[in-house]
């Protein structure tokens, strides 16, 4: 059932062969498409959402690229977002269900996706939405790889990031695969439990379906890594 003119459309895990067909269409026929971006350490503002758009082919002219701080301290995010969904909510009662309007994400917007923030904002308003599914990054993962996830009765187990050496020992005796999000929130964790732990696989990712993509299952080569942000972790019991 249609709700309104306002999406929040998934792109995928970043390549752009990765979007849904849905997706794409979508945004071929969005008026306007608020596109999320940050300031990287280095002081450059790079937005990987825009980077997808262009790849795809969309019309820069209706992009509108809007500033994400990214620290742990969220409080900056959160002033970002209630700006963009107040500017969005203004815009699409100013156009009275007449012009599309998106709001893109990278991965799936449902699954661990800033989006969500804003999406919470407008529907709190009164504002109806529309989410179109997309890839998450850690399938994508797997399928470079080769890497069958689950199988039969095995339970999956994804972590944003903060982990523990317990409940990791724990997961993984009851064989649940273990998919770790943001591996570099518990990079320390993490690498001193593949030194105590060596009969457990590891599949490390970075940066999937991008030009720079990486992936070991060598602990020696994740442990003499420095893990950036975007980075996945799957952690499986073969025994």
């Amino acid at each position: 059932m249609h709700k309104s003119n306002l999406f929040f459309i998934s792109l995928g895990p970043g390549d752009p062969e990765l979007i849904t067909l849905k997706s794409l269409r979508q945004l071929e026929r969005s008026d306007m498409i608020f596109c999320p971006g940050t300031h990287t350490l280095s002081g450059t503002f790079r937005s990987r959402s825009k980077e997808i758009l262009d790849q795809l082919g969309i019309d820069e002219r209706k992009v509108i690229v809007f500033n994400v701080p990214m620290s742990k301290q969220r409080d900056a995010a959160h002033i970002a977002y209630n700006e963009i969904a107040y500017k969005l909510m203004e815009i699409y009662r100013e156009h009275n269900d007449s012009k599309i309007i998106s709001v893109v994400a990278e991965g799936d917007c449902g699954f661990y996706s800033s989006t969500h923030y804003i999406s919470e904002i407008l529907m709190q308003e009164g504002v109806e939405v529309n989410h179109i599914a997309g890839v998450p990054a850690f399938l994508a993962c797997a399928a470079a790889v080769n890497l069958h996830i689950t199988k039969q009765e095995e339970t999956l187990e994804v972590v944003p990031g903060i982990v523990t050496e317990e409940q990791l020992l724990h997961d993984l005796k009851e064989k649940k695969t273990i998919v770790i999000m943001k591996v570099s929130l518990s990079e320390t964790v993490l690498k001193a439990f593949l030194t105590a732990h060596p009969q457990y696989s590891y599949s490390y990712f970075e940066n999937v379906g991008l030009d720079n993509e990486y992936s070991t299952t060598n602990s020696a080569e994740i442990q003499a890594r420095k893990i950036p942000y975007f980075s996945i972790m799957i952690i499986k019991n073969e025994e």
